[in-house]
């Protein structure tokens, strides 16, 4: 047994054998146990709480989209020790300004330090949450540390079966392209597959998943907004907690609330979909 989790009368486990990483799930809202085994991938750098030198005092920057975008999302959180957790990556255009302009606060946030990301964690694979990674990446690649790519995204085949069939080109803002700088650029980061019930730590920030594409099978993308393959997780840093939902839309923000109840309030939240028709709307999240 590598660790055990338990939210909300939710009880999570992660078991290792051999080659196989198996996750164990119970659900106490639906009475039902779920098991994944899969080839053992890398797991979270700290599953407890590490020991760090503190440097700065934590922070969180929501980008700033230009007014011609018209919708994307990333947040970069300074961790104590210096370091970066990034979320998500914004939208992909034509001039690299996106890219530009995250590299900038990243190096005004980190000063005379090199810029380390510890963690860089995607909720989904939207070329509004992917695009400004993949043109990051491509341009920055050697100015930057990236220590772990954390996500869960649907398969090809269940992609191509959905309405987001694009996401699979090998354009800039897409998919198909966010694997090509990763098998290019970034050889020697770590990539973690989520699963809900993760509970794990970036210097003072502890992360932990809620839920994944996962928890809503056998549906998968092919036959439910794409928007709720968004992985959902909290983040808890100087004593406030923040949700963020990423895109969820109505399928996944049911279950999220008849799982977790209470157990989500938090200080901060991310409001799903940017705000947008169909985000986890007021009657399936907000205000229960």
């Amino acid at each position: 047994k590598i660790s055990e989790n338990k939210i909300n009368e939710n009880i999570f486990y992660i078991f290792k054998k051999g080659d196989a990483l198996i996750n164990a799930v119970y659900t106490s809202a639906d009475s039902k146990a779920t098991v994944s085994m899969e080839t053992v991938t890398t797991l979270p750098e700290n599953m407890t709480q590490p020991s760090f030198e503190k440097v700065t005092d934590p922070s969180i920057t929501q980008i700033k989209l230009e007014a011609s975008i018209p919708e994307g999302m990333s947040y970069v959180i300074q961790l104590s020790d210096g370091t970066f957790f990034i979320i998500d990556g914004g939208w992909c255009d034509t001039n690299e300004k996106e890219a530009d302009k995250l590299y900038d606060t990243l190096a005004a946030l980190a000063g005379e330090r090199d810029i380390v990301i510890a963690g860089w964690i995607f909720t989904h694979c939207h070329g509004d949450h992917i695009g400004t990674f993949n043109l990051f990446v491509e341009k920055y690649h050697d100015s930057v540390t990236i220590k772990q790519l954390l996500y869960n995204f649907p398969s090809d085949e269940d992609i191509s079966n959905s309405a987001s069939s694009y996401m699979l080109d090998s354009s800039k803002q897409r998919y198909g392209n966010f694997k090509y700088v990763i098998s290019t650029y970034l050889g020697d980061t770590e990539y973690v597959k989520l699963h809900s019930g993760y509970k794990f730590y970036y210097a003072d920030a502890e992360i932990e998943i809620l839920q994944t594409l996962e928890d809503l099978y056998p549906q998968t993308v092919a036959n439910y907004d794409f928007n709720s393959s968004s992985t959902i997780f909290t983040v808890k840093i100087a004593g406030q907690k923040m949700l963020f939902t990423g895109d969820v839309s109505d399928v996944g923000a049911s279950r999220l609330n008849r799982v977790y109840g209470e157990s989500l309030k938090s200080d901060f939240l991310q409001v799903a979909h940017h705000g947008l028709n169909n985000g986890g709307t007021i009657k399936t999240l907000y205000l229960n």
